[in-house]
């Protein structure tokens, strides 16, 4: 060349120009045979002698290179060839506006990487992890696919305090190693660092069964203002991580000591001295002597979240959970227990009700217990995907015809199966580089087995706007009519048996669930406004005015109508019986309750006259699951 040239590359150097690198970043990239890459490399060198610049940039070869391969055809070339980036003036905006769209969380720079590599990975999913039907479905508007930024996470995971107590922590060769705690300050600190650990392999939230109960051999020795230190400690520690865009906790408490607990054995803190007394406690081996003890950290647990707050608002993680059941109402103190929760939201709290009705345990977001698990340490289940289908987008292809409506909702599911197995492989790809890939920590084997059971985990298959998917096809939405719900429960029965016979035919665990998104329900609405105007405009909720649309999440009644607040439960919990996790309902307090004597009436009524699984309560709209979960 008869000017000398030089190059800034991506590895920040200065380097002479040379055709030759070019010649091997396609080899080695795109696969290309040595002939072809250098004809490329040689109409790129006279391109660039014709531009006449002194400094190059990567990025600018790039884009000459990809140039020439459209040129030539080679489509599939490019694509292997391309660069993932985000432009410069979208790079300013993010770092000097970011913190502006996104007020709930700490404002700082760790908030604009998060947002930066964000666009990054969902480019590279997209592109990379998923074939083009998938991508396109999801760009159409057809599909959902969750948490594309966090493409190299998994979804969920709940476990057991158990697994820390029996095991501590012992991640690494050179890295971080306890021993099991024997103090209840020990096993907070391992439950934090844990809790915080998992949040940066998941995406969506991490749920810890039975905490108060299993925490009560530990607290048995402490007095009132110490065990309330404890919890002050353990809440903040995990409302500080809800503070970053990031996962939320689940904290899971039982006012009643469950079937499957009372016989399991007791792990740790055998010979502390119980509080007020100078003698050893004689060592009580099952969990099923600590209900009062588990009753009293409970009772803490609430008072500290009572107090907790930040900009007068209540922390929305941890999130408590409690379960009730046939023995929730026969212990004595639970209409007391109801009270405090109905008074603790009123003061603008959150909290999730978990209704179990018959034997099996609800444990996490899809899992049942079907049988007592002997060593308590091994019960932990994750998701690794979650992929939300477009209900009311099928109702206007479907033109009004059952046959069609049905057929089009069975291929829909079928590709969301593939893009559940590519999102696998791609999983497996990172956890076959073992404890030293991105994912070891979930392949360690304290326990003779891998933390994570890839084999028994959920790959849920979600779903936004059946109320109106029933009311294009029906013209009439959940609450107005019998035939309008029942045709939402024979299109949810549908898809769950297409779920089982997907599970079977490709040995994966597909599962059906209404979990709520409101950004996604607003997105989806959104592109069928463009797509499928003027039909949508009449079917879409909210205000078409300011564009502010949504549909309403998974199965629930339109918010925006009045109906009696235990008919909806009724109709939301009749869909429990195709959903293996249950529906999930959002109830606000503020409309709906003026006194805790009616809340408590109310969760009664649930228990008692409805199929619904699981309710979740804030004080006003302002709150929503989603949030408290994510």
């Amino acid at each position: 060349m008869p000017k000398q040239l030089y190059i800034r590359t991506s590895s920040e150097y200065l380097e002479e120009w040379n055709k030759e690198r070019i010649v091997n970043v396609l080899i080695r990239e795109t696969y290309l045979d040595r002939r072809t890459a250098e004809i490329i490399s040689n109409e790129v060198e006279k391109q660039i002698i014709g531009l006449n610049v002194s400094i190059l940039t990567s990025t600018l070869i790039r884009e000459l290179v990809g140039a020439k391969l459209i040129e030539l055809g080679l489509e599939k070339a490019h694509k292997m060839h391309a660069r993932l980036g985000v432009p410069l003036y979208d790079v300013e905006q993010i770092i000097l506006h970011h913190h502006t769209h996104h007020t709930e969380f700490l404002p700082g720079p760790e908030l604009t990487n998060i947002a930066l590599a964000s666009r990054i990975k969902r480019e590279y999913a997209l592109l990379n992890v998923f074939s083009q039907d998938v991508a396109d479905a999801h760009l159409r508007g057809d599909i959902y696919l969750e948490g594309l930024e966090f493409i190299d996470r998994l979804y969920c995971v709940g476990l057991s305090v158990e697994y820390l107590k029996k095991f501590g922590l012992n991640f690494f060769e050179n890295g971080l190693r306890t021993t099991p705690a024997k103090h209840p300050e020990a096993l907070v600190s391992q439950m934090v660092g844990f809790t915080e650990i998992l949040h940066g392999l998941f995406c969506y939230s991490v749920e810890w069964d039975a905490v108060n109960l299993l925490f009560a051999p530990y607290t048995e020795s402490l007095s009132n203002a110490e065990l309330k230190q404890l919890a002050q400690k353990l809440i903040f520690e995990l409302s500080r991580q809800s503070m970053s865009p990031r996962v939320a906790t689940v904290l899971d408490l039982y006012w009643y000591v469950p079937d499957d607990l009372k016989a399991a054995s007791v792990i740790g803190a055998a010979n502390t001295k119980p509080r007020g007394q100078n003698r050893t406690r004689t060592k009580r081996e099952k969990y099923g002597d600590y209900q009062a003890e588990a009753q009293r950290v409970l009772l803490t647990f609430l008072e500290v979240l009572a107090e907790s707050q930040h900009n007068g608002e209540f922390f929305i993680s941890p999130l408590p959970q409690i379960h009730i059941s046939d023995a929730f109402f026969d212990t004595p103190g639970h209409v007391e227990l109801l009270g405090k929760v109905a008074q603790f939201i009123f003061q603008k709290g959150q909290a999730s009700l978990v209704f179990e009705r018959g034997e099996q345990r609800q444990v996490f977001r899809s899992y049942r217990l079907e049988e007592p698990e002997r060593d308590l340490w091994k019960t932990r289940h994750a998701v690794i995907n979650n992929i939300v289908i477009n209900l009311p987008r099928f109702g206007y292809i479907a033109h009004g015809s059952d046959m069609h409506l049905f057929a089009k909702l069975t291929e829909m599911m079928e590709l969301v199966a593939e893009a559940h197995m590519q999102k696998r492989v791609f999983i497996e790809k990172l956890l076959a580089a073992g404890r030293e890939g991105p994912l070891g920590i979930l392949m360690m084997k304290q326990d003779g087995r891998s933390f994570l059971q890839l084999e028994e985990a959920d790959f849920l298959i979600s779903f936004v706007g059946l109320n109106e998917l029933v009311q294009i096809h029906k013209d009439c939405q959940f609450h107005e009519t019998d035939d309008a719900s029942n045709f939402g429960l024979e299109i949810i029965a549908h898809m769950q048996s297409v779920c089982e016979r997907l599970s079977q035919r490709h040995h994966i665990s597909f599962v059906l669930a209404g979990m709520p998104n409101p950004e996604v329900s607003s997105r989806l609405a959104r592109l069928d406004l463009r797509y499928y105007s003027p039909d949508s405009g009449h079917i879409v909720k909210g205000d078409l005015g300011q564009g502010k649309v949504w549909y309403c999440d998974g199965m629930y009644m339109n918010p925006d109508e009045s109906y009696p607040l235990l008919k909806q439960m009724t109709i939301e919990g009749k869909f429990s019986a195709y959903l293996p996790g249950g529906t999930l309902s959002q109830v606000t307090m503020a409309e709906n309750f003026h006194q805790k004597k009616s809340f408590i009436d109310f969760v009664t009524a649930v228990f008692q006259k409805t199929e619904n699984a699981r309710i979740y309560f804030a004080s006003d709209k302002s709150a929503n699951v989603f949030n408290s979960l994510k």
